[in-house]
């Protein structure tokens, strides 16, 4: 479902790694907290034991003040653990939320290689460009895939 950025609708934005989730939660346009769940600790190179639990406490804390909130889209009240959107936070959810709808939502199976050749041509062409600048960045960012 989508929903335009308007007073009275909470953005939402939803980060996963492997088998983790970084979700932040809103209320009355405010962020509130975020919260990250570990659903596999082998994704982070970490044990399962007990004794890991403080470590993997400290990581999703790094994890949620440095993942979240990307810099300029939230700003943070003064001595508080609020946060509300910048004007140009805004902009960003309202062109995230446009390009869902518009490009990936109808394209969706255009990711799905198994169904690409019923993909319209001028759209496969568009993805294949998007795959091939992606990878390009990954290799020129030396980022495993």
């Amino acid at each position: 479902m989508t929903h335009v950025i308007t007073t009275g609708v909470n953005p939402s934005l939803h980060i996963a790694y492997k088998r983790c989730r970084i979700k932040p939660y809103f209320k009355k346009e405010r962020a509130l907290r975020t919260e990250t769940t570990f659903n596999d600790t082998y994704d982070f190179g970490i044990g399962r034991r007990l004794s890991n639990l403080s470590y993997l406490r400290t990581l999703g804390d790094h994890m949620n003040h440095r993942g979240l909130p990307p810099k300029g889209l939230l700003k943070r009240l003064d001595h508080q653990k609020r946060h509300v959107l910048t004007p140009y936070g805004r902009r960003v959810a309202l062109f995230l939320t446009k390009v869902h709808a518009r490009i990936l939502r109808p394209g969706r199976q255009a990711l799905d290689l198994n169904f690409t050749a019923q993909v319209r041509p001028p759209l496969r062409r568009t993805f294949t460009v998007l795959d091939r600048a992606i990878d390009a960045h990954i290799t020129e960012a030396r980022i495993a895939a």
